[in-house]
This record gives structure tokens, C-alpha cells and sequence, in this order.
């Protein structure tokens, strides 16, 4: 009998741990992606300690398979076709709001910060303000005319024209952009070179075909 009640708690218990953790992801705010002082700090400087303080402040924590991790989010209302390219339904895990943090910094300067996102996005300059939150009037997103090539694989970029009339530059690596792939918009407060990236060469006739919708 005792054996059948510990069994018994130990169910409730974990029950209420995932019911918990399921009701905490509710009630994360529904949009924490970085502000706009962050784009007019990072085109200003890659002084890690000074950008990293303002961008992380940002970060919330959500239960990812029972483990705790500190994520952005965008408004959740854009999980669907028009922001995921390959967009299945009901697919929480693939299709999700959560966006992963990554920076690598070396001597206290900022090499580069990394947007990890759950899926391949359909990047257009519309849905990439209402992804960042953004005003176009503080941060506006233009392709260049020149992008990376690499073997079956091309990783256009863009340049962030911000408000104090500094840059910053963005890479969008999608992998193979395939239905098994995600996406990184990788942010450079200078123009990164192609070989910089670990990529084959610059091109021009290619990019982000759909950017203009």
C-alpha cells in the first residue's frame, strides 16, 4: 500500500512539474525580442561588455524538454505560413516562437550575435520588422547586391541602416534550407567577408529572391 501511494504522489508530482513548466511558458510575454537602443549601441561599438549588458536584458526564460533556457521571443501571432517556409501546423517543436541567443566575442569585442530561429524563414522586409519588432523609421533592412556561395548553398545578406546613421550588417544562414534546417541571422556591426563566414565566395546574381513581398 505504501509502495502504491509513493508511486502514486511521484505521478502527481511529475504531472505538476510538466503542468507547471507548461503554465509558466504561458505566461512569458508574448514579444522580448531586443529593443531598439541595442541596434543604436551595437552600430556604436562592439565593446562586448557594454552591448551584451543591454541586449540580454532582454532574454527570458522558457522550459525547453524539461531544461530551463533563456531565449527571445517574437509575438507568437507569427507562427505560420508567411514566417515559416515549410510551416506545419500544431508542430509546436519545429514552429515556435523562441529565438536562441549566441555571441562569440574575443578581447571583450563582439565577433558577431546570432538570432537562432526553430525553423527555414520566409525573410521579407515586412515580416522582418514585425519579427524584430521594429520601427522601419529607427532601423531599416536593405539586401546587397552581393552574397555568399557556398556548395548548393547561398546565404544572402542584408545591411540595418540605423536611425543615428550608423550600420549594422546581418548574414542569413538557412543551412541546406531544407524541410530539416533552420535558420541564423547572424549580426555584424561591420561588412563581413565572405571568407570571414567560412564560405566559398562572393556572387551577385543571387540572394533572397523574395525579400520585396
Amino acid at each position: 500500500m505504501k509502495k502504491v501511494f509513493i508511486a502514486t504522489t511521484l505521478a502527481l508530482s511529475l504531472t505538476s512539474c510538466a503542468e507547471l513548466a507548461s503554465f509558466a511558458n504561458a505566461l512569458q510575454p508574448s514579444n522580448t525580442m531586443p529593443s531598439y537602443e541595442f541596434y543604436e549601441k551595437f552600430s556604436e561599438t562592439n565593446n562586448a561588455k557594454v552591448v551584451l549588458t543591454i541586449l540580454e536584458k532582454h532574454l527570458t526564460m522558457v522550459s525547453i524538454d524539461g531544461q530551463n533556457e533563456q531565449v527571445f521571443l517574437f509575438s507568437s501571432s507569427l507562427v505560420n505560413q508567411s514566417t515559416f517556409g515549410w510551416f506545419t501546423p500544431n508542430d509546436d517543436y519545429s514552429f515556435n516562437n523562441r529565438v536562441s541567443y549566441l555571441q562569440e566575442t574575443k578581447n571583450n569585442k563582439i565577433e558577431y550575435i546570432s538570432f537562432g530561429f526553430s525553423h527555414v524563414l520566409s525573410l521579407s522586409k515586412s515580416n522582418f520588422y514585425q519579427i524584430f519588432n521594429l520601427n522601419p523609421n529607427d532601423v531599416s533592412i536593405s539586401q546587397l547586391k552581393q552574397h555568399c556561395s557556398a556548395y548548393r548553398r547561398i546565404v544572402p545578406l542584408y545591411k540595418l541602416s540605423i536611425k543615428n546613421g550608423k550600420s549594422l550588417y546581418l548574414a542569413e544562414d538557412m543551412g541546406s534550407g531544407s524541410a530539416n534546417s533552420s535558420t541564423n541571422l547572424i549580426m555584424f556591426n561591420s561588412k563581413p567577408a565572405c571568407k570571414r563566414l567560412g564560405f566559398d565566395k562572393t556572387v551577385k546574381e543571387y540572394g533572397n529572391e523574395n525579400f520585396e513581398q
